[in-house]
């Protein structure tokens, strides 16, 4: 699943709003942050652990950080994509 900015989805940052904006005067740290979304969850090579357990992994412990509110974008964002792989 190809996301192009993922910090600006779970943060439901939209195009051309003031964050976007502020955002967008950072490339480098933007670009890494999408660069470790796709090394950690979406690989180009997995190896021995496969996309539905980094999925499953990352949506358990979004699902923790939730323990006190209501599900989360990051928790929903995760579990749709374990959904989706599995």
């Amino acid at each position: 699943m190809s996301h192009d900015d993922v910090i600006d989805h779970l943060a439901g940052i939209r195009p051309g709003s003031p964050l976007a904006r502020i955002r967008l005067q950072r490339p480098d740290a933007r670009e890494h942050a999408q660069r470790s979304f796709l090394a950690l969850l979406e690989p180009d090579e997995p190896g021995q652990l496969r996309l539905v357990d980094r999925y499953a992994v990352a949506g358990f412990v979004a699902l923790l950080h939730d323990a006190s509110t209501e599900r989360s974008r990051a928790s929903a964002f995760y579990l749709e994509l374990l959904a989706d792989e599995a």
